[in-house]
């Protein structure tokens, strides 16, 4: 987010490593970087933006993990909620990164994909015959994987 790369760029690239990773995984996790706004060295208007860009990113990680049956770990906050904010101490002295203090937080998973199953049910393997057939020969390319999806 704060190298400022063209958003549909992003989307585009979410949604790839979604594709990808659901075409070789039973069980996906999306779990993006929370509200970068919020780090302590990014000052208004610069931390408007980079909240406004971290949003964004999530409603792009959100959609992608429905699309591809994948579960979702949302770490957005606004800043009056995020415990980065209420206590520094708990970020890296980069003061973006998470530091010691993040075994103690839980994260949140979106409860649902698109077929409206709870996303702890994602753990049961989609693709049982092509992990079966995995285990026995190389995974898919790259491009074997998108030829499939058209």
């Amino acid at each position: 987010m704060i190298r400022m790369r063209a958003l549909e760029e992003v989307r585009a690239d979410v949604d790839r490593v979604a594709a990808l990773a659901s075409a070789r995984a039973g069980y996906v996790v999306l779990m993006p970087a929370g509200n970068v706004g919020n780090a302590r060295f990014f000052a208004p208007p610069v931390s408007w933006l980079m909240t406004a860009r971290s949003r964004t990113l999530h409603e792009f990680v959100r959609a992608a993990a429905m699309r591809h049956q994948a579960a979702y770990v949302n770490l957005f906050m606004e800043a009056r909620a995020d415990p980065f904010v209420a206590n520094p101490g708990l970020s890296a002295p980069d003061g973006l990164h998470p530091g010691r203090g993040l075994p103690g937080l839980v994260p949140r998973v979106d409860g649902a994909n698109s077929a409206g199953r709870p996303a702890r049910e994602f753990a049961e393997p989609r693709h049982g015959s092509l992990i079966a057939r995995r285990r026995s020969r190389r995974p898919p390319s790259d491009e074997e994987i998108l030829s499939r999806r058209g």
